[in-house]
């Protein structure tokens, strides 16, 4: 799948890179091998939910490169329908 990256256009926010870095930094279950990966969650009236975790990258795998060495994956499943979007981090006093 590496060879079709140039129809994805999933952009990163620097907040969302920041974030991404510090959980990789902190969470001592994170092995070195682990990235973040987007999977679909459910599917409403609205669409489809998506979830966001880490795991380590499998062999049908696409995988994304942004700066800092992250490197974002989605299975071929997921990345079907996720061909444009923005990964975004906020956080408010109720949740992030």
């Amino acid at each position: 799948m590496q060879k079709d990256l140039a129809k994805y256009n999933i952009s990163m926010t620097q907040a969302a890179m920041a974030q991404i870095l510090l959980m990789k930094e902190n969470d001592y279950t994170l092995d070195t091998n682990f990235h973040p990966r987007i999977t679909i969650k459910g599917k409403e009236c609205d669409g489809f939910r998506y979830a966001f975790g880490f795991s380590e990258a499998r062999e049908s795998d696409l995988v994304l490169s942004y700066p800092k060495d992250i490197k974002l994956l989605l299975d071929p499943f997921v990345a079907q329908y996720f061909h444009r979007g923005l990964i975004d981090y906020q956080a408010t006093d109720q949740e992030e």
